[in-house]
């Protein structure tokens, strides 16, 4: 195993909170989570999922494990604001999705918001499937999203910027812009994304004080075929395969692709 790639980027936390608050999500995932069980949460970022689960599921208990020192601050700092139902909880874990294994066993076991494109090496993923199985109990499921390659995102020029939004910062009342430019490596099927940010106002403009912001990661891009190829190579059993979260069955026509595995 490698241990000089996974995702060592992800420390600027400055803009995340306010651009990945979605929800859309959850209503899937919640369709497996049941009061009482006990919860592992991969690559939980400052807790966005997190969130939702403990204040929407009662008695459920999440372990919530992140590569990122800075991200699990955040979501530490934040956790005490939350409205968490009545015996909820959450633990932080600072650790490397590739390498953590417990003697602790799941029912459920989360790996949302694309962050298996992070695993680049084809041996890592094989080993992780296996290693989550053995987390599992019996009849426990695994759940995660995982992207469609979708040739459109991979032939921008990788020179000019592209994908850029204005977004609003409630913390302090303030505009940001963030777009990214991309190169993708037909050979290895990772899509280096450069990622920059600045204060603005409302139009985009930006703010002649603001510093710029960068942050470079990597996805690796698996192709339909070859994710459920390595499904077949685990001992999982392949329950559901979707296109989207409102649970629409698979045919590969979006950004998505969702799995529902089973112990």
């Amino acid at each position: 195993m490698k241990n000089d790639y996974l995702y060592d980027n992800y420390r600027l936390v400055e803009f995340y909170d306010d651009m990945y608050n979605y929800d859309d999500d959850f209503e899937l995932w919640k369709e497996y989570i049941k009061s009482g069980m006990q919860v592992l949460e991969m690559a939980c970022g400052s807790g966005r999922l997190t969130r939702i689960i403990v204040e929407n599921i009662a008695g459920v208990t999440v372990d919530a494990l992140d590569y990122s020192k800075e991200m699990l601050e955040l979501l530490d700092r934040k956790k005490s604001f939350f409205a968490m139902k009545q015996e909820s909880k959450i633990n932080l874990i600072e650790a490397d999705m590739r390498e953590y294994k417990t003697e602790k066993r799941y029912d459920v076991i989360i790996i949302p918001s694309n962050s298996l494109n992070h695993i680049e090496e084809n041996e890592d993923m094989e080993n992780l499937l296996n290693n989550l199985y053995s987390m599992l109990k019996p009849n426990g499921y695994l759940l995660f999203d995982i992207l469609n390659p979708i040739f459109s995102f991979l032939v921008h020029d990788e020179n000019e910027w592209h994908d850029g939004n204005v977004y609003y910062k409630e913390s302090c009342k303030k505009y940001f812009y963030s777009d990214e430019k991309s190169k993708y490596d037909y050979s290895t099927q990772i899509n280096s994304v450069k990622y920059r940010y600045f204060y603005c106002n409302k139009q985009g403009d930006k703010d002649a004080e603001s510093p710029e912001y960068n942050m470079d990661i990597k996805v690796r891009l698996y192709f339909p075929k070859e994710m459920d190829y390595y499904v077949t190579k685990s001992d999982f059993t392949s329950v559901k395969k979707y296109d989207w979260y409102d649970r629409r069955p698979y045919i590969g026509k979006t950004s998505e692709q969702i799995y529902v595995l089973q112990k």
